[in-house]
């Protein structure tokens, strides 16, 4: 499974055109980032909350171009994880 989502992930980021960064995150990407951070320890909950304080929106809202980053930060040997998400209240 993890080689289908590299593979998959591989083909987003070669295929995007530069025009389309600024574009709405594509569904595969969204899944994509859904899936690593179930591996990596997030809730649902837990990435919204990461997503909102550390790229000011949550999955849906991302673009194209956070999509990719965020997903090679969660592929990266330092990957985000649910315990740096800060809630001050």
């Amino acid at each position: 499974m993890k080689t289908f989502f590299a593979a998959l992930i591989v083909s987003l980021m070669i295929g995007l055109p530069a025009f389309a960064q600024d574009e709405e995150i594509l569904p595969a990407q969204a899944e994509a980032i859904r899936s690593l951070a179930i591996e990596k320890g997030f809730t649902v909950q837990s990435l919204n909350d990461y997503l909102i304080q550390k790229w000011g929106a949550p999955i849906n809202r991302l673009t194209r171009k956070n999509a990719a980053l965020l997903i090679g930060a969660f592929q990266s040997s330092t990957p985000p994880t649910p315990n740096a998400v800060n809630l001050s209240i």
